[in-house]
């Protein structure tokens, strides 16, 4: 049976890889959303998907939702020209709706409360500041070698 030696430069037991993929985990905790701003508009073929959605399911009851949604996206490339403008214009002004009221709603809030102004400007508690604050990964090496010509010296005898 051969025995198999691990490599110089090798990080011993994964430790190193371990804690890199743990670091990478950690994410920044998300702003929240102001439930009282208005929510975007639907795009075009969501409207129209609302619409023939429930038309879909009525005519073909064993379809999952996936099948659904593949479906209507099919139906939605080969509809009509007229009809597809239909939907757009009715994006269009929901599109429009939305942006009277956002800019209604930016009016009403105070001037600090922006995303721009919420931002921290970078500080030394970056991503990558912290990684190089971290101690240094020691790497260990083995020193096998020394075994390995001791046991050709034996298979030698």
């Amino acid at each position: 049976m051969e025995n198999k030696v691990p490599k110089k430069g090798n990080k011993s037991g994964g430790a190193a890889v371990a804690e890199a993929a743990a670091s990478r985990k950690r994410k920044s905790p998300k702003d929240e959303k102001d439930p009282n701003a208005p929510k975007r508009p639907l795009t075009s073929f969501f409207l129209y998907s609302n619409d023939e959605r429930q038309k879909l399911r009525e005519s073909n009851p064993q379809l999952k939702n996936t099948d659904i949604a593949k479906e209507l996206g099919k139906a939605w490339n080969s509809l009509k020209p007229d009809l597809k403008q239909k939907y757009e214009n009715m994006a269009k002004k929901a599109k429009e709706t939305y942006e009277k009221e956002k800019a209604a709603y930016e009016k009403k809030q105070p001037k600090g409360d922006s995303k721009a102004a919420k931002a921290k400007p970078p500080t030394a508690t970056t991503k990558k500041a912290k990684v190089a604050k971290q101690a240094p990964v020691q790497v260990v090496e083995d020193d096998d070698e020394d075994v390995d010509e001791e046991e050709e010296d034996e298979e030698s005898d």
